[in-house]
């Protein structure tokens, strides 16, 4: 995942639900200029705000971080999202603590559905 690729999917999906770079911000507790750098590929949206940014944009979150809309995953996809995860996670990473809890509901191919339940330590 590269910011790029991220932006281009969070302004895909904002216009699909037919809202605003302000509106979007509004739901999610930021300024329209943090929506505009994430959709111009200058940033990520903090760590923090993936969970209610995917439930404005109504995708869940491994769909966020895998800038990519499906329900049905394949294990290597999932591992694939859990390694862009960590790379998102050292790309963020400053000089406080901090952790976040996500859980991501996945279905994969062969109709199995689970609940993978991450816990990231953040280092600011």
């Amino acid at each position: 995942m590269n910011a790029k690729d991220m932006g281009l999917f969070i302004n895909e999906l904002r216009k699909e639900n037919k809202m605003t770079q302000m509106e979007l911000a509004g739901k999610i507790h930021v300024t329209d200029k943090a929506v505009s750098r994430w959709e111009r590929g200058i940033g990520f949206p903090d760590v923090q705000l993936l969970s209610s940014l995917a439930e404005a944009l109504h995708i869940s979150v491994a769909e966020l971080i895998s800038c990519k809309k499906s329900s049905n995953y394949s294990n290597e996809e999932v591992t694939n999202i859990i390694h862009n995860l960590d790379v998102y996670k050292t790309s963020t990473s400053r000089n406080f603590y901090t952790s976040i809890q996500i859980n991501i509901p996945l279905c994969c191919h062969n109709g199995y559905s689970f609940m993978i339940h991450l816990m990231l330590v953040l280092f600011y």
